[in-house]
């Protein structure tokens, strides 16, 4: 059965190891398993190989197939902004959840992220001074942007679906333009927001103050994002020189 499935050269083997099979063959093991007690052979393996020989390793992965690295850590949306996770009013929910969003007359399923209140509030410093929620930036694949079908702004008084056009929302903050276009980055921008503290307080109570990002079915948060465990880490925006990042899964 062996050399039918890997026909060697001349059609038999004498070689005592896979030189005269095809190139695939060392990489399979074919066992036989006898039918119950009665069967007509013992359970056995076939290969080419030597006994106790070295399987090869398995085939590198296809170049377009991305490994994830070790969690993200170093999420820096622009270089002046501080993200020290204890800056300014405002902080990013830890966990996200996935919601069927409403806007009549139809229904998203989306991952929502919350923001929510600072507690103890912090004292202001000449960088974090700001109260209110101005954007928020999203560490995620700029490679993988065509899964994000829209993203929905839950405020304190409606709940606004943005599809999504061009690469504007990707588009790196301060970068001159190259060509027709702007530069990209592994960052998803999305502005404006403009929520004040007692906004926030107030909707925090009330399950909103909530960014969605709706992705294609089948496209996981752990497939979109970057940030480790299956989350994303996003930069809460109080002013362009404050922006504590927090990581929600």
């Amino acid at each position: 059965m062996y050399n039918a499935l890997f026909p060697p050269a001349g059609a038999t083997s004498e070689a005592a190891d896979c030189s005269a099979y095809p190139a695939q063959a060392p990489s399979y093991r074919l066992r036989a398993i006898g039918a119950g007690g009665g069967g007509c052979f013992s359970p056995s393996d076939f290969t080419c190989s030597p006994a106790g020989a070295a399987f090869p390793p398995p085939p590198p992965p296809p170049p377009d197939l991305v490994i994830p690295s070790n969690p993200n850590t170093t999420f820096r949306p622009d270089a002046v902004c501080a993200r020290d996770a204890d800056g300014g009013p405002f902080r990013l929910r830890s966990s996200v959840q996935v919601q069927t969003v409403t806007i009549f007359p139809s229904r998203y399923t989306a991952f929502c992220f919350g923001v929510e209140l600072a507690n103890p509030a912090p004292a202001p410093s000449p960088a974090c001074s700001g109260t209110r929620v101005t954007q928020l930036a999203f560490n995620a694949r700029a490679d993988r942007r065509s899964d994000l079908l829209s993203v929905i702004v839950r405020g304190p008084a409606d709940q606004r679906r943005l599809p999504l056009s061009g690469d504007a929302w990707w588009a790196v903050p301060g970068a001159a333009t190259q060509g027709a276009s702007l530069p990209i980055g592994n960052a998803l921008w999305v502005r404006p927001v403009d929520w004040t503290v007692n906004t926030v307080r107030d909707l925090q109570g009330r399950g909103r103050a909530q960014v969605c990002l709706e992705l294609r079915p089948g496209v996981g948060l752990s497939d979109f994002c970057l940030g480790g465990a299956g989350g994303c880490s996003v930069a809460v925006y109080s002013s362009d020189t404050c922006c504590p990042v927090g990581v929600a899964a």
